[in-house]
């Protein structure tokens, strides 16, 4: 079995899914699909370029003497005492609150080590793969059995079977 286009790289990829499913060639769809890895990370990356607006806002940041941006998300992997105001105001109220957030700000949203939409892009993927980025090590070492005891074993399992 051979594909009618070579494939220069996985933008090709799309085109000839889409040709193979268009003309019917069940065969060449299915050799694509075998091609593709089933882990997320293999896929190609796409990363926007800074921007002007973004080195301009870092520029009036400096003019103005204005403070670093407050995080609006914690990651829970790696901060073991989030940052958490609420015994604050429902003990002490509003303004105990707000000047408490403004001395050390507490996030808007708290997840852990992946972003939303990573995690749901390994929840959606194959278990292997997602214990792999998950770093679960699901091969496990098997130990070595010396020669002459295999030996022994698959006489035992001739012998079992020509008994059957």
């Amino acid at each position: 079995m051979q594909l009618e286009r070579a494939l220069i790289n996985e933008l090709d990829t799309g085109l000839s899914l889409n040709l193979a499913t268009v003309s019917n060639r069940r065969s060449d769809f299915s050799l694509l699909l075998a091609l593709m890895s089933q882990d997320i990370r293999d896929m190609a990356q796409f990363e926007l370029e800074h921007s002007q607006a973004d080195a301009e806002k870092l520029k009036l940041r400096k003019k103005f003497k204005l403070p670093a941006e407050e995080t609006l998300i914690a990651d829970l992997s790696t901060q073991t005492l989030p940052v958490d105001h609420s015994a604050t105001f429902q003990a002490q109220g509003v303004i105990e609150f707000r000047l408490q957030q403004n001395l050390k700000p507490e996030a808007i949203v708290s997840r852990g080590k992946y972003p939303a939409d990573f995690t749901e892009a390994i929840n959606n993927c194959d278990i292997h793969v997602s214990r792999k980025i998950n770093g679960i090590d699901g091969d496990k070492k098997l130990k070595s059995v010396p020669f002459i005891t295999q030996l022994e074993q698959q006489r035992t399992m001739s012998k079992l079977i020509a008994q059957a």
